[in-house]
């Protein structure tokens, strides 16, 4: 019994002077203060705290911020992109990027080495560009070796990580009315790459003036820079909008002009002065070479770029922007093939391809070709987009195009086929009935049954059996379908759940003839507008179609008087 228990304290005395690591390690954020003022230049670090483990290799993948808010300077101007400042807590540093609100780093020691304190693992210096809270947060899933890392003998040994916040004030006025009334964009310079996304701020500072709008005119380089949407639930192209004024006017990037129209108002009770973001535009480079952002801007002139007081321009300066885009590391990606399973098509298809940078487009009907050993090229106006129109073979065929594709630079070729496969079907005929003669083109949307939004919409003339072909470049499937149809001076009628299948005929709802004005309904404004154009040959206002205005347009909206079209 005696030696029994002897044993037993000896083992326990061995097991206790093992060292037990506690499986455990952090990163956090460190700042010398959470409340900053617009303009103030600011470090955050990055504190790796290993608690007696040893670490081999730090990942950050990623450390979100928001661009809106701040803006990353770059530690290193002679490497190409923008770069955090590296901390010495271990001898390589394999990756340090900084794009479209995430920030990229990653350490690891070398040979047998490993770092087992606490110390600061990177230094972020941050400008901050409006007033506004927000938050710095690690993408970090416990356990997850996708994300943020700490590495330790092959495991992933973080186990907390902290987020920080800020909040951010208006610059304080004192006495800050010196200088021009200016608005500039915020970077002014930096360098990036193929396929990198930025913001750039639009600021505007009124030294102190009130203000109770602002109209900006931006002219920009298309071929380098792309304009990314800020809000897919409005057609077009807008950029984001900023937190001083009130009313949005106009939003819209027009990329054949490559301009980008912005205005707001206050409301009719207030002004506003001081310094802040009226707007912020993201960019994604899609090409290298210079990209300057200018201000249409002339001093003392009303139709370009203004800042309003009491009904006079009163900006002084304007300051543009330069962005180089100076290197292509961006793979080359093909997608969006066009078209795909059974689409209507009589003589032609057209085909086409997306890539995500810009390319040159090659295609054989046979697969397994290099790149170079294809003769048949597919066109582009933008470098992105590409499609050639072929000749098709019998209805109810199949066709296999094998494309492949080279970037712009030369840097990246398409290493296999990407497959565009379809099978072609005699397409149906539309047969369109009205009250007065079809001698105007007719205006025909097809909706997916059921939805609000057209999958595709064309005008075209009536044969005189009032038979209306689709377009060449139209690709649908057969399938059931919503359909709307209407005319010069009438109105707009809709039928639903139309099957559209091979070679089929489709009758649409007869027009009605009457709507002059074309709001989708037949009444006394209408008659307004022929009444005053009596025996007079006005195309505009002819409702039959016979070159003059008379009783006989007015005998189509007396017996059409009141009815309304679909909307």
């Amino acid at each position: 019994m005696k030696r029994y228990l002897f044993f037993t304290i000896l083992l326990g005395l061995f097991l206790f002077s093992i060292p037990v690591y506690a499986n455990a390690a952090s990163l956090s954020l460190s700042s010398a203060s959470t409340n900053y003022e617009v303009g103030d230049i600011f470090n955050v670090n990055i504190i790796l705290d290993a608690q007696g483990q040893p670490v081999q290799g730090v990942d950050i993948r990623y450390l979100n911020y928001d661009p809106s808010f701040l803006e990353v300077l770059d530690a290193d101007s002679q490497t190409n992109g923008v770069q955090i400042k590296a901390g010495s807590l271990m001898p390589n540093t394999n990756a340090n990027s900084v794009s479209g609100g995430k920030i990229l780093f990653s350490q690891s020691s070398s040979g047998s080495q490993s770092f087992n304190g606490s110390g600061v693992l990177a230094t972020i210096k941050f400008k901050v560009l409006k007033s506004g809270s927000t938050q710095l947060s690690f993408d970090f899933i416990q356990n997850s070796s996708m994300d943020t890392n700490i590495a330790s003998n092959g495991q992933d040994i973080l186990t907390s990580v902290s987020q920080k916040s800020f909040t951010f004030s208006e610059k304080t006025q004192v006495n800050d009315t010196e200088g021009p009334i200016k608005i500039y964009l915020s970077p002014q310079n930096a360098v990036y790459g193929v396929g990198d996304s930025f913001s750039v701020n639009i600021i505007i500072d009124t030294k102190g003036r009130s203000i109770d709008a602002a109209d900006i005119i931006l002219k920009y380089n298309s071929k380098v820079l792309e304009v990314l949407d800020s809000d897919q639930n409005k057609e077009g192209v807008q950029i984001k909008n900023g937190n001083i004024l009130d009313n949005i006017q106009i939003n819209e990037v027009d990329k054949r002009r490559s301009t980008i129209n912005f205005s707001k108002t206050t409301n009719q009770s207030s002004t506003y002065s001081g310094a802040g973001v009226l707007a912020t535009i993201n960019f994604r480079a899609i090409d290298k070479g210079k990209a300057y952002v200018k201000f249409y801007f002339k001093k003392n002139y009303s139709r370009y770029t203004n800042l309003v007081s009491d009904g006079k321009n009163i900006l002084e300066e304007a300051v543009g922007g330069l962005y180089l885009v100076s290197y292509d590391n961006l793979p080359l990606l093909v997608y969006n093939r066009k078209p795909s399973g059974t689409v209507f098509a009589d003589r032609y298809q057209t085909v086409s391809v997306k890539t995500n940078k810009k390319a040159y487009c090659r295609y054989s009907f046979d697969s397994g070709l290099n790149y170079d050993s294809m003769r048949k090229y597919l066109r582009t106006r933008d470098g992105i987009n590409h499609y050639a129109r072929l000749r098709m073979g019998a209805s109810g065929s199949s066709t296999f195009i094998y494309v492949k594709c080279q970037d712009k630079s030369k840097n990246y070729t398409s290493s296999s086929d990407y497959i565009i496969n379809f099978t072609t079907i005699k397409p149906p005929e539309l047969i369109v009935q009205g009250e007065t003669p079809l001698k105007n083109k007719v205006e025909i949307e097809l909706f997916l049954q059921g939805s609000l939004k057209p999958v595709y919409s064309f005008s075209a003339r009536a044969n005189r059996a009032g038979r209306v072909r689709l377009p060449r470049d139209a690709i649908l499937n057969p399938g059931h379908y919503d359909i709307s149809v209407k005319s010069k001076n009438t109105l707009k009628n809709k039928v639903s759940g139309v099957f559209l299948g091979a070679a089929s005929e489709v009758v649409l709802p007869k027009l009605i003839a009457g709507d002059v004005n074309g709001d989708g309904v037949i009444n006394s404004i209408d008659w307004s507008l022929i009444n005053t154009r009596w025996f007079k040959r006005d195309y505009n206002y002819d409702i039959n179609g016979d070159r003059i205005i008379n009783s006989i347009d007015w005998s189509f909206i007396k017996k059409n008087w009141l009815k309304r079209g679909d909307i």
